[in-house]
């Protein structure tokens, strides 16, 4: 969070954040992670899903869940996957 209002602060147009690395959350651990990012900060975010370098994978389930938040605007997938949709 900390680190987002700092970007806002100096003048970022969005926000790319990545899941959390080494914890290996849950994907209500996910939903919990982003949603905080979003409420706390008025700055659009754009989700980054990099599980290779993660260790963690957000489900299409949780990408949708959380594409109802309004400021989550979009997303950045490294899964390497194109034909993973709802």
């Amino acid at each position: 969070i900390a680190a987002t209002k700092q970007a806002k602060l100096f003048g970022a147009d969005a926000a790319l954040v990545v899941t959390p690395y080494y914890v290996k959350p849950s994907q209500a651990g996910l939903v919990a992670h982003f949603t905080r990012i979003a409420d706390a900060v008025e700055l659009p975010i754009v989700l980054y899903n990099v599980p290779g370098r993660t260790g963690v994978d957000m489900s299409v389930e949780t990408t949708v869940a959380l594409s109802r938040h309004p400021r989550i605007c979009g997303l950045k997938d490294a899964t390497g996957d194109n034909t993973r949709h709802p």
